[in-house]
């Protein structure tokens, strides 16, 4: 089983350029050339941490596979390549 903690899928999102909302979750937009996409995911204010069917839903809303989730997650794919791989699957012009 894979898992990686809240904290630190926060801190991935955030730092590739992901803007956070409260609400009944914390959600996580996406923003390219000063407008939101609708590339976004959310975190569970109670869960620590998150395993392998709640990082198959988030790597599905970030069209990612489960692999590239987690290399966003580990920060060894950066927030460019990110985005260039959703200009790539035509998620973004």
């Amino acid at each position: 089983m894979v898992a990686r903690s809240t904290r630190q899928i926060r801190k991935a999102l955030l730092r590739k350029g992901f803007v956070e909302e409260q609400s009944h979750h914390i959600q996580f937009h996406f923003p390219h050339d000063g407008y939101v996409t609708d590339i976004c995911t959310f975190l569970s204010h109670g869960s620590k941490d998150y395993g392998d069917a709640l990082l198959a839903a988030m790597s599905r809303q970030l069209h990612l596979s489960k692999p590239e989730l987690l290399q966003f997650i580990d920060c060894t794919m950066s927030g460019d390549d990110y985005l260039g791989l959703m200009r790539e699957r035509g998620h973004l012009e």
